[in-house]
């Protein structure tokens, strides 16, 4: 529920609010380290608006890491 009111919330990610949600999510993740999460999964393209490098914990993106494999492929493919 968290995640999802900084997202889609009536003042979330998508309404154009981005430091706000930020330390929303900031502090989500600092309660999911507390919790013994080792990595975040971010799963959404709104999260990709919010700056993601001081994290506690490990975050992967998968449309970074689907970006870096199409890439890689059809880059050493030519």
């Amino acid at each position: 529920m968290i995640f999802e009111d900084i997202i889609y919330g009536e003042r979330g990610v998508k309404s154009g609010i981005i430091a706000e949600n930020k330390s929303k999510l900031d502090y989500a993740i600092k309660c999911l380290k507390e919790a013994g999460a080792d990595i975040v999964l971010g799963s959404c393209s709104e999260l990709q608006m919010i700056q993601r490098s001081n994290f506690e914990i490990g975050y992967l993106d998968i449309f970074d890491i689907t970006i870096n494999k199409i890439v890689n492929k059809y880059y050493n493919d030519l």
